[in-house]
């Protein structure tokens, strides 16, 4: 009785990686992804939410931060003409 008992441990025991989830072989594993060495600048800079006073300080450093730049500064200037009398200097 007891021999059948450690056969059916050693079957419970050699079975446990099968039904586990580990994978039997390559073809269940996913996609290889593989990764460049090349630096990626990640664009942290939002000049939407930058306030109008701060603009003067900002420096944009891609072709794309510039013209986010040049448009926000385009936004602030609108919005200080909205303020300006007509027969005022500009």
């Amino acid at each position: 009785m007891i021999p059948l008992f450690y056969l059916r441990c050693l079957l419970v025991i050699f079975s446990l990686p099968s039904w586990a989830g580990a994978p039997s072989d390559g073809a269940e594993q996913g996609p290889v992804r593989k990764w460049t060495p090349q630096i990626r600048v990640i664009d942290s800079e939002d000049y939407s939410r930058l306030p109008c006073d701060q603009l003067a300080t900002a420096s944009a450093e891609t072709p794309q931060q510039q013209r986010q730049l040049h448009k926000r500064k385009q936004q602030c200037l609108q919005q200080y003409r909205a303020f300006t009398p007509n027969n005022g200097v500009r």
